[in-house]
C-alpha cells in the first residue's frame, strides 16, 4: 500500500535539494519518505545533487591493516561517475564509498 505525501512535505523535499548540501539519505531520514521517492521529486523537477564543476572533498582515514590494492576502479553511484587510477588502497575506497553513501 503506498503512502501519500503531502504537497507540504514534497515542496520542503525539492526547497532543500534546490539549496543543496544535503544528501539523499538525510532526508529520507528527516521526512520519513523512501529514497526513491526523493529520487522521483530530483528527476521531476531537474535537479541534480552535484552540478558539474563542483568539487566534493573526500577524507579518507588510513587504516592499520591493508588488503591488497587496486589498480582502477569506477564507481557509479545515483547518476555520478567516479574514475580512480594507480595504486587504490582498499581502505581508501570504502571511506570515498561511505562519503558517496551520504551524497
Amino acid at each position: 500500500m503506498a503512502t501519500t505525501i503531502s504537497e507540504e512535505k514534497k515542496a520542503q523535499i525539492v526547497a532543500e535539494l534546490k539549496k543543496g548540501g544535503v544528501g539523499v539519505m538525510q532526508l529520507v531520514r528527516k521526512y520519513g519518505v523512501s529514497k526513491y521517492v526523493v529520487g522521483r521529486l530530483k528527476r521531476v523537477h531537474g535537479l541534480k545533487q552535484h552540478q558539474e564543476g563542483q568539487f566534493i572533498e573526500l577524507k579518507a582515514a588510513e587504516e592499520k591493516r591493508e588488503a591488497k590494492g587496486l589498480k582502477n576502479a569506477v564507481i557509479e553511484l545515483g547518476g555520478m561517475r567516479l574514475s580512480l587510477e594507480g595504486e587504490i588502497k582498499i581502505s581508501g575506497l570504502i571511506s570515498i564509498l561511505r562519503v558517496l553513501e551520504t551524497c
